[in-house]
């Protein structure tokens, strides 16, 4: 079974949207396909860094996957990778119950803003 649960589209750091990252997966001969891009909960109400989704986004982004839920193969996934941040785990709680989550890929990015990795600034 080929499996890529580790995708990131247009809505945070990867490239491709949703729809041409499906249609690349099928022409590869995905059998499963995950979504994951990144949503940071520490930064609800600041600016996002680029490469993040946003929570204004976060539901178009899963309306986006959904409309892809009714393939075979690849059977499309959605996730998020979401950066730990221990004063928001109410909100994260609140978002799994409000959508249809599959998976959650946890991340730690930084320490605080002097030192963080994976940014580009």
């Amino acid at each position: 079974m080929k499996c890529s649960l580790h995708v990131h589209s247009s809505y945070s750091d990867g490239r491709g949207t949703i729809s041409d990252i499906v249609e690349a997966a099928k022409k590869l001969g995905i059998d499963e396909l995950g979504f994951s891009d990144h949503l940071n909960l520490s930064v609800i109400d600041k600016s996002v860094h680029v490469g993040e989704l946003s929570i204004g986004q976060l539901e178009r982004y899963v309306e986006d996957i959904l409309s892809f839920s009714h393939l075979k193969k690849p059977a499309v996934r959605l996730g998020l990778e979401v950066e730990f941040v221990a004063s928001a785990a109410d909100r994260l709680k609140e978002i799994l119950k409000t959508f249809p989550i599959d998976y959650l890929i946890g991340s730690v990015h930084g320490i605080d803003e002097n030192y963080r990795i994976d940014y580009t600034r």
